[in-house]
């Protein structure tokens, strides 16, 4: 019996593995187009932290040991901003003006340039601890600015200009990752060496929030913007998610412990994690030997995003500012990388047709697909419907240059039949048949100059059509939609939708006349230009009007 059940573990372990090793699998081959190397050093040398503008996808910012640089053109051209003589750790931009940059330095505390770098001052005043790690604005009120020191965190109100300590609270200084709420700046969360620590009074006092992290040693922290509630932290052990705020805390590594596991990725060591602004369910987390991970469900699995990426000891991800399809790397080497995601048709259509591709799919970002719309025999395309946008009835689209993830539905309908009205009338009879069904009338149909005369308010009424009467000029009028038939008793001269038209070529005494005071009218005139058919039954005597609806 143990054998027995040893066996059936063994067997499970082995599928879950192979599951995984697929699952990984697939999704590699997903992202043909892998990573491009930006840049690796500058004639200023070894690059220590890179950044991109926060509105401007073509703007680039570095430093090195020979200062900042800037590009305007995706890294082609770098231009020296200055501050050779500092030891820069970070560059922080105020997306609100982004000719307001802030750089923190190791011993010289934090410079400002209010030019876009073309000139730098700074601002100390109130910071004793000089070895500035990185600094952070409030992007919901760009006066408020946050430095984080070996030493605690530096607050200021006025842009900088002068500084207070807001440490009440923290018992470790190590802080790895400073994050603010973005839908309520009071709420402020920091990622040290003992743990995380959280203040709802915009930094005047703090306390832990490490209830089910089994790793204090904290390096990320990121919040998602979609739902405030939820948070991911990156440790050496992985990657940990809370849904209530930071009050608790599950572990979410059994995907990457499994990665590792297999040797597929090297650690799990968690520097940086990105939730992209679009979609809360797709995860990017930089790690220290195992490149970019990425995840499209909410961390629950886990596949590395690395071709092309030559150095897989990764310090920072960013999301291009104005495309989260487009992601920066920076290595620990020095690297700058730029990937772009595959673009996600998602496909959506009822029973009664096909789309062809018909599943949701994946194409090259900038690449371009072709889908037809194919409705079953006895089906139409009702309506294709893009991205909440109805294009009507079409048989195909092409999406080109493609950039984001789009959704596609598409209704087919099955195709009506025709419905119609049958009337049958029998000359003498003054019962019509009216689909099957028994209807008196009050004069019969009549032959009178070899043609068939019928009371057309009683056809025309049964046909949806609407009859007038004009005494004066003793004029008919019947209409029925978009036909207009004006007739006059005596006359053998009708008109049509305001065309005079003989009654009948051949034979002029064909004309209406009133019968036991009612207007009879030759039926196979009136009927054929409202739309009907009309059909002779020689043998009884009968007159079958077909009048079809749709």
């Amino acid at each position: 019996m143990k054998k027995e059940f040893k066996f059936f573990i063994l067997i499970f372990l082995t599928l879950f593995l192979l599951f995984h090793i697929s699952f990984y699998e697939r999704n590699v081959k997903a992202n043909e187009k892998g990573w491009i190397k930006i840049t690796y050093e500058l004639y200023g040398g070894y690059i220590n932290f890179f950044t991109p503008d926060p509105n401007d996808s073509k703007v680039l910012y570095v430093s090195t040991n020979n200062g900042i640089f800037k590009s305007e053109d995706q890294g082609k051209i770098w231009k020296n901003l200055g501050l050779t003589e500092y030891n820069i750790n970070s560059i922080e931009i105020d997306s609100k003006n982004t000719k307001i940059i802030y750089v923190s330095t190791e011993g010289d505390g934090i410079l400002k340039s209010i030019d876009g770098g073309l000139s730098w001052k700074k601002i100390n005043d109130g910071i004793e601890d000089l070895n500035v790690k990185f600094v952070r604005i409030d992007k919901n009120n760009n006066s408020i600015i946050y430095s984080i020191t070996w030493s605690g965190i530096y607050k200021s109100t006025n842009q900088g200009l002068t500084w207070f300590k807001i440490n009440n609270g923290i018992t470790n200084f190590r802080i790895n990752s400073f994050l603010i709420n973005p839908k309520n700046s009071n709420i402020l969360y920091i990622a040290t060496w003992s743990g995380i620590f959280k203040s709802i009074d915009g930094g005047e006092n703090w306390f832990s929030i490490n209830n089910g992290l089994t790793d204090l040693i904290v390096y990320s922290l990121t919040i998602d913007y979609n739902n405030t509630d939820i948070l991911y932290c990156g440790t050496d052990s992985g990657l940990f998610k809370s849904i209530d705020g930071g009050e608790s805390w599950i572990q979410k590594s059994e995907s990457l412990k499994l990665l590792y596991e297999v040797n597929i990725i090297n650690d799990y060591s968690i520097y940086n994690i990105l939730i992209d602004p679009n979609n809360s369910n797709v995860l990017y987390l930089a790690t220290s030997f195992s490149g970019v991970l990425k995840s499209t469900d909410s961390g629950e699995n886990f596949f590395a995003i690395n071709k092309d990426l030559d150095d897989l000891r990764v310090r920072l991800i960013y999301f291009d500012p104005i495309n989260s399809k487009v992601l920066y790397a920076f290595s620990l080497g020095g690297g700058i990388y730029k990937y772009f995601n595959p673009c996600i048709i998602k496909i959506e259509s009822n029973d009664g047709g096909k789309v062809n591709p018909s599943q949701d799919i994946e194409v090259e970002y900038g690449g371009s697909i072709l889908l037809s719309f194919i409705p079953d025999e006895g089906y139409f395309v009702k309506e294709v419907i893009i991205d909440g946008k109805s294009f009507g009835f079409i048989k195909t689209y092409k999406f080109e240059d493609l950039e984001n993830d789009h959704k596609i539905k598409v209704i087919f309908e099955k195709i009506k039949e025709k419905e119609k009205i049958i009337l049958k009338l029998q000359i003498g009879n003054l019962i019509m048949l009216v689909n099957g069904i028994e209807k008196e009338i009050d004069v019969p149909p009549q032959i009178v100059e070899g043609r068939t005369l019928l009371p057309i308010r009683w056809v025309a009424e049964t046909l949806g059509a609407n009859v007038g009467w004009d005494g004066v000029e003793k004029k008919v009028t019947v209409s029925l939609k978009e036909n207009l038939i004006e007739l006059w008793i005596g006359k053998n001269i009708a008109r049509v939708n305001g065309i005079d038209t003989p009654i009948d070529p051949n034979n002029p005494k064909v004309v209406p006349m009133i019968i036991s005071g009612r207007t009879m009218l030759p039926v196979r005139f009136v009927a054929e230009n409202l739309g009907c058919k009309v059909d002779w039954d020689g043998i009884t005597k009968t007159v079958i009007i077909t009048y079809e609806i749709n």
